[in-house]
């Protein structure tokens, strides 16, 4: 099933400009001008941000993008966000290269209320089909035990792991990258 540009439930339009490592050609020509377009917006906000460096083009890692997405806000051509789903193994890592825009930054205390009510993670669930789907943060654990009790309209069947965990590495490369894991699947695709 491609993944198509449709309204979510808040209505906000999404725009899934990368589907299984390669741009979308499914989409509008209009719907990819909207997504190239916030690409050199987001070039320019990155600046100051604390992982600018993720944000720079060659850095998003959209090959490695199963789905990766832009919100927009209802149906104009001002974007809120971006998020990737990043192939890791037979998982996949959610909220991968999120990028809220200037505008649609929220502040550390109402991240429960998310902009879309979460509603791109559910579009972007529908389409992934791998044993394993994570949600990682290099900080605590403690914002995904808030998420699990505080949203369980959309984390019931999520678990947060006890430990961080050496996330995206291969038998290539070992890295360093031990992150907080919030999960739905089989964890011990990544262990």
């Amino acid at each position: 099933m491609m993944p198509k540009a449709e309204i979510l439930p808040c209505g906000h339009k999404i725009i899934p400009f990368i589907y299984n490592r390669k741009l979308n050609m499914d989409l509008s020509q209009r719907d990819q001008t909207l997504c190239q377009a916030a690409l050199v917006q987001m070039d320019k906000e990155r600046i100051g941000h604390r992982l600018e460096n993720n944000y720079s083009r060659e850095n998003l890692h959209l090959g490695k993008m199963f789905l990766f997405n832009f919100v927009f806000y209802k149906n104009t051509v001002e974007p809120m966000f971006c998020s990737g789903s990043q192939i890791d193994g037979n998982s996949i890592r959610v909220f991968s290269r999120y990028f809220a825009f200037k505008k649609y930054r929220i502040d550390g205390m109402s991240m429960l209320k998310n902009v879309d009510n979460f509603d791109e993670l559910n579009y972007s669930l529908q389409y992934l089909n791998h044993k394993l789907v994570y949600w990682s943060r290099d900080k605590s654990p403690k914002f995904f035990e808030r998420l699990k009790k505080g949203r369980s309209d959309v984390f019931a069947n999520w678990e947060v792991h006890p430990d961080k965990i050496n996330i995206m590495r291969t038998a290539e490369t070992i890295i360093d990258n031990y992150q907080s894991i919030f999960y739905t699947g089989n964890i011990n695709e990544i262990l």
